[in-house]
């Protein structure tokens, strides 16, 4: 007997047909029969005017940082995600750096991208073994992130990697892959990601492309520096053989409208010359991200402490305000890109005292 009969929904399969009526039969967790279907099941669903689609995949996920803590994602199955892509942007819970001063400033940087985590793992090997215990609802396709491969070898130190830490840095990336990582990311805007060049970026996604996994990289501008920071990426494929995916394709700020037309040329040039290279899109015109990007790079060497005494020492302060304000196509500046402080709003914060201020713009937060 059928298990299950969903009655009357609007089909949307996927394949890119046309939507159409249908009822779904499925037995032993299998789709059995689509179409017009007499026969009754051990439950029926009467799904008119509804939408009958497979789960989704969403494709840019952090909720590494989540799962642990809320294994039900009720985010992502209230609205049909059964898939979810992990570790995006460079960021993600593992591998958790041996040295304990590493380590600090490695599990403060993640503060805020999701609940307290206990932090019960060190390597990725072991953080995907916690994702099995607590079952989550969602399939977890796992990438591991180049800040925490980073700063495990290097910390927070603004240059070059050594050969023998590239080394290092690729043990961990394989060592990720044999667990069950699906690919690296990286994060070229933020700290330590963005302190990598395109020697150590190529050689990490080598790496993972050795065992058929993916690069996938929020690059290192999305401003004025767009197309510059799409061809980093491709030359990144091209020298890795790794697949690329460029995160969240976008140009931020007014002035920078129509450069996506040029990413895309460059993107479909690639293809043609046998590059694996993909993109994906958010369907929304709002970014989100830590409220200290919207500092240039180099003030953020050594951690946010670190960041935090240059903020208060007077010289160092004039520097950073004048980069916020200047553009320059080294660096995509956040604050320009909105374009004024009452542009910025604050989402979400750690520090319970604090939450009064969630949802209030930076311009009304220092009006009060």
């Amino acid at each position: 007997m059928t298990d299950l009969i969903i009655k009357g929904g609007t089909v949307i399969d996927g394949t890119g047909n046309t939507r159409y009526q249908a009822d779904v039969s499925i037995t032993n967790g299998v789709i059995e029969n689509v179409g017009e279907i007499e026969s009754t099941g051990s439950q029926t669903i009467d799904a008119s005017g509804l939408v009958v689609a497979p789960g989704f995949f969403d494709f840019h996920s952090h909720s590494d940082f989540t799962i642990p803590e809320y294994p039900s994602a009720i985010n992502s199955i209230s609205q049909g995600v059964t898939t979810e892509v992990t570790g995006n942007c460079g960021w993600t819970p593992a591998p958790v750096p041996v040295d304990p001063d590493h380590a600090d400033a490695f599990r403060a940087s993640n503060e805020g991208l999701g609940p307290n985590l206990d932090w019960r793992w060190s390597s990725f090997g072991s953080f995907l073994r916690v994702l099995d215990e607590v079952a989550p609802s969602v399939n977890v396709a796992p990438l591991i992130g180049h800040n925490a491969v980073r700063s495990s070898v290097m910390g927070y130190e603004n240059r070059s990697s050594t050969t023998d830490e590239l080394k290092k840095m690729k043990s961990l990336v394989e060592n990720a892959m044999e667990a069950g990582a699906w690919g690296m990311s990286s994060g070229l805007v933020y700290p330590p990601s963005g302190f990598s060049d395109i020697e150590e970026l190529s050689e990490l996604a080598a790496s993972a492309a050795k065992f058929g996994g993916l690069y996938s990289s929020h690059i290192r501008n999305e401003g004025s520096g767009l197309l510059e920071a799409v061809s980093e990426a491709v030359e990144v494929g091209k020298r890795s053989g790794a697949t690329i995916q460029v995160s969240h394709l976008k140009a931020t700020g007014s002035n920078n409208y129509g450069l996506v037309n040029g990413a895309f040329d460059l993107l479909h040039r690639a293809r043609t010359e046998g590059i694996n290279v993909h993109c994906d899109v958010y369907p929304y015109t709002a970014g989100s991200t830590f409220l200290a990007m919207v500092t240039p790079p180099w003030s953020h060497e050594g951690g946010f402490d670190e960041l935090a005494r240059r903020l208060g020492a007077r010289e160092k302060r004039d520097r950073i305000r004048y980069e916020m304000l200047n553009d320059s196509v080294e660096w995509n500046g956040l604050f320009r890109a909105a374009g004024s402080w009452d542009r910025i709003l604050i989402s979400s914060v750690v520090a319970p005292e604090l939450t009064k201020y969630e949802g209030s713009s930076i311009a009304a937060i220092a009006a009060a």
